[in-house]
């Protein structure tokens, strides 16, 4: 493991097992990037992304494992996501004390929604919605929404 040179840097791992290869980078303000099964891996950019270490565990098993693939999810719409985790309007709905109308809306409305409301409804599915910006050249931050207090 390499350790950050700096507080805010980041730490890298590369692990080998068998005939397979993974590298992990951590970042106190994004999280684990994880790269899999290609020699030499250190030092690019991250196949995907996970924000919490069991996330980042469960995908380095079977990468290292079975030779399971790294790559970027696809992007899925709000509803999609509500039904991958099996729940339906009127559930989060109610979490989130609104109709079910409400989260239809919101559903239906795409990209023209107020930021703190998809928030909302991403927290009422069990999320820890964040915003990340990428600049292609390996520059990713992830944006502060609230003041540090």
């Amino acid at each position: 493991m390499d350790p950050s040179a700096t507080k805010s840097g980041s730490w890298h791992l590369n692990i080998r097992l068998g005939r397979r290869y993974a590298a992990v980078e951590w970042r106190h303000d994004i999280g684990f990037g994880i790269t899999g099964n290609r020699k030499g891996v250190y030092g690019e950019q991250s196949d995907e992304s996970s924000v919490d270490l069991s996330s980042a565990i469960g995908r380095l098993l079977p990468i290292l494992l079975i030779g399971a693939r790294t790559g970027r999810r696809k992007p899925v719409r709000l509803a999609e996501l509500r039904r991958l985790k099996k729940l339906s309007q009127s559930d989060v709905a109610g979490k989130l004390r609104k109709k079910q109308s409400a989260v239809s809306k919101v559903e239906t409305r795409g990209g023209d929604v107020k930021v703190s409301t998809l928030m909302s409804q991403l927290r009422a599915m069990g999320g820890k919605p964040s915003i990340r910006v990428s600049f292609g050249d390996q520059d990713e931050y992830e944006l502060q929404l609230h003041r540090e207090r």
